[in-house]
């Protein structure tokens, strides 16, 4: 599958195509925190049947890395520009890994044209994410020119100061309030965060917070991925992949 690699950008956002075939449904793919569209184009060729539209959030990859407005609305705001551009009034689902499950539930509530919101894995709670704070914490120490960009991002989306390395707590719960698509969450059976030994980051969706949902919305549901925790759309692509496009293909034409 060709994939446009060019770095198109509209706006503050770089964005990436794999064609866009009319008759074909329409899946826009966000990456996770710290990440950019390159490391999900392997998709692609499981996901060849879809117009694929990838974006870089801003303040990541090839998109603008500006001082400000990284809170979920603005981020999703931000996206709107190119959403119209390539997909127009079409629907179109959305598959955000990790953080970006969160900004695709606020473009869901923007846009009446979104068909439903697939989250890989994202996080709900702060206070389980140890390592995407550690991960932000070093970025923000390695990267001198993106440090401001770095520091509003962690500050604005996840509540922490990479100065002070402290975090307020911060749920995200209430971001499902008003979303009125189906919502499906890929998460894995790996917990990190109450299993500290684990090598690897882990899952941080837990059955318990399905309840939490359910009091925003009843159109929620979740399927677990057995031994695969973050990141799970490349380490277990293979189980994640056919999930979504199941999803995809309950949805109206």
């Amino acid at each position: 599958m060709q994939v446009s690699i060019e770095g198109n950008k509209r706006g503050y956002i770089a964005y990436y195509l794999n064609s866009h075939v009319k008759g074909q449904k329409n899946l826009l793919i966000l990456h996770g925190a710290l990440g950019a569209s390159d490391r999900l184009m392997y998709l692609a060729g499981g996901l060849s049947s879809y117009n694929l539209l990838w974006c870089d959030i801003k303040g990541h990859g090839l998109s603008t890395h500006v001082d400000n407005g990284y809170d979920p609305t603005s981020l999703a705001y931000d996206l709107l520009e190119v959403i119209a551009l390539i997909f127009a009034q079409e629907p179109f689902s959305i598959l955000g890994e990790s953080f970006s499950g969160i900004v695709g539930l606020e473009l869901a509530k923007l846009l009446l044209q979104v068909q439903c919101v697939i989250m890989a894995d994202t996080p709900l709670d702060n206070g389980r994410i140890p390592s995407t704070l550690t991960a932000l914490l070093n970025a923000h120490h390695r990267q001198v020119k993106k440090r401001p960009a770095i520091a509003s991002f962690s500050r604005d989306f996840f509540g922490f100061d990479v100065l002070s390395g402290k975090a307020k707590p911060r749920e995200f719960f209430i971001r499902f309030a008003n979303v009125q698509v189906p919502i499906l969450m890929i998460t894995g059976s790996r917990k990190a965060w109450d299993q500290p030994s684990l090598e690897d980051a882990g899952a941080y969706f837990i059955p318990a917070d399905s309840k939490k949902i359910q009091k925003y919305t009843q159109r929620f549901s979740w399927v677990e991925i057995k031994d695969a925790g973050h990141l799970l759309l490349k380490t277990h692509m293979e189980q994640a992949v056919p999930i979504v496009i199941d999803m995809l293909e309950h949805l109206p034409s």
